[in-house]
C-alpha cells in the first residue's frame, strides 16, 4: 500500500510532497482580521477537513451554529465531503496564510516555492507513494 501525503504547489505548476498526511491551515480575515484555522488529513479519498475553529465573530464568518467555545475559539467540525484539492489564494489586505505540518510552520508561499512577488494561488492536494 502506498503512503498518503500532503503536497503543495503554485496553481499550475507541480505538486512536491510535504513531510506528513496532516496539516493546519491558517489564515486571518482580510476585514475582520479574525484568525482562522481549519485542520486537514490526506486520505484515499481526497483531503479530510478535520476540526477548524474561529477566533471570533463579525462580517460573513459567523461560526456555525454546532460551534463551541472553547480556550477563545469556536470550534466545530466542519460537514465536508474529501476535497480534490484546495485552491488557496493570498490576500495582500491580511497576513501570509500559514501551514503546520509535523510540528513546522511557514508561509504557504514558502512550502509552495512560490517565488517573492508572485501572487498565483497556492493549491493543496494529496500525493500516493510520494516522500
Amino acid at each position: 500500500m502506498s503512503a498518503l501525503t500532503l503536497c503543495i504547489g503554485v496553481l499550475g505548476g507541480a505538486l512536491h510532497a510535504l513531510p506528513g498526511s496532516t496539516a493546519t491551515l491558517a489564515w486571518q480575515h482580510s476585514v475582520e482580521k479574525v484568525q482562522w484555522e481549519e485542520q486537514w488529513q490526506a486520505t484515499p479519498a481526497g483531503l479530510q477537513a478535520g476540526d477548524a475553529r474561529i477566533r471570533g465573530s463579525g462580517a460573513g464568518m459567523e461560526p456555525p451554529p454546532e460551534a463551541r467555545f472553547h480556550d477563545g475559539w469556536y470550534v466545530y467540525h466542519p460537514d465536508l465531503p474529501p476535497q480534490k484539492e484546495l485552491i488557496i489564494p493570498d490576500s495582500t489586505f491580511t497576513a501570509p496564510a500559514t501551514l503546520c505540518v509535523a510540528d513546522q510552520c511557514a508561509p504557504l508561499a514558502a512550502w509552495a516555492g512560490r517565488p517573492a512577488g508572485d501572487t498565483h494561488p497556492i493549491r493543496l492536494g494529496v500525493c500516493s507513494g510520494v516522500r
